[in-house]
């Protein structure tokens, strides 16, 4: 599923949900003998389907952004006058973090329409999600998030006045949070990007709402970094993602309870339960503690037994799979 740009691909995706456990692609090995040519292929196209569905476990990353959302959500209740506290998400490429602030945002966006008693009203819009875009202007900022709203109708001046309206129009949607993904793209060491971070400045005072920026090492991209990025610093308190890590056995088993859901998942009749749990630290050492090359491992290692028709993960399996950007080396 690509990143929504728009409120409608947005309530897709907060309504989207994987399918259930409890129907799984679950034929025994037998049973899967018995199928015919054409019936077996699509079970088993089924089943790859099925392994490729976006999910989203409750990792420590997910839960710390959460946790410190719904704080600012509570004390959002109070008036303010000036912009509110935000949040910025960083981490190197591949630590999650567009998943994260996602699937965040959608946990957010449930929540707030549960409390509300409006969870159906499509006029309502607790949560906004847009990216930046490689050499952003002002004008290219209000032009992804009018799109998001649907309100490109919004007229002013210049595109700074139309980024107050458009804060305007989504404090009167009920919007609480503004998520702006991908902000180590805005370069405000050019003058085209110092007046999108001014600008955003003048919109996150208008809005009354939280804003959460996520990117690639924000500490120093350069709407944080230096004098310019000193007030945006301030105002937002840092959540750091990383690669898991094995330093301690609360780590060790955190990265254990990881390689357990994603094993909890597979429709392979065949495949010896607890087999990766064991091998969790050869799973580790293999993707480096990354949750995305974890995911890509296991999802083409079952995959391929399913095409293969051995219907279990090993270890000699494992061996053969190649990840992205991650030594091959292997420590049994």
């Amino acid at each position: 599923m690509a990143s929504p740009t728009t409120r409608e691909e947005w309530r897709e995706y907060c309504t989207y949900e994987p399918t259930p456990d409890s129907q799984r692609p679950s034929l025994s090995a037998d049973e899967i003998k018995a199928l015919g040519t054409v019936e077996r292929s699509a079970y088993n196209e089924r089943r790859i389907d099925y392994l490729n569905e976006e999910r989203v476990f409750p990792t420590r990353d997910l839960t710390r952004i959460l946790n410190h959302a719904r704080r600012l959500l509570r004390r959002s209740r109070a008036k303010k006058f000036v912009a509110r506290p935000g949040i910025r998400v960083s981490g190197e490429p591949r630590t999650g973090k567009t998943t994260d602030v996602m699937a965040a945002g959608k946990r957010l966006d449930a929540e707030i329409r549960r409390t509300c008693g409006r969870e159906n009203d499509l006029s309502f819009l607790p949560v906004v999600y847009t990216t930046i875009a490689t050499a952003t202007t002002t004008n290219k900022l209000w032009v992804r998030l009018a799109d998001f709203v649907g309100a490109r109708e919004l007229r002013g001046s210049n595109a700074d006045e139309r980024l107050v309206d458009l804060a305007r129009l989504l404090k009167s949607l009920g919007t609480k949070f503004v998520i702006l993904d991908d902000v180590q793209r805005l370069n405000t060491d050019r003058a085209a990007g110092a007046e999108v971070a001014d600008n955003i400045k003048t919109f996150a005072e208008n809005l009354d709402a939280t804003m959460l920026f996520a990117g690639i090492s924000l500490e120093t991209a350069p709407l944080f970094s230096g004098e310019n990025g000193e007030q945006w610093r301030k105002r937002t308190r840092p959540i750091n993602l990383s690669n898991y890590s094995l330093s301690n056995d609360a780590d060790h088993k955190e990265w254990v309870q990881l390689v357990a859901s994603f094993e909890r998942i597979l429709p392979l009749p065949l495949h010896e339960h607890g087999m990766l749990e064991r091998h969790a630290d050869y799973l580790y050492h293999r993707t480096g503690g990354s949750i995305a090359s974890l995911s890509d491992l296991i999802i083409d290692a079952a995959t391929d037994a399913i095409d293969f028709g051995t219907e279990a993960i090993t270890l000699d399996l494992l061996d053969s799979i190649a990840i992205d950007d991650v030594d091959p080396g292997v420590a049994r």
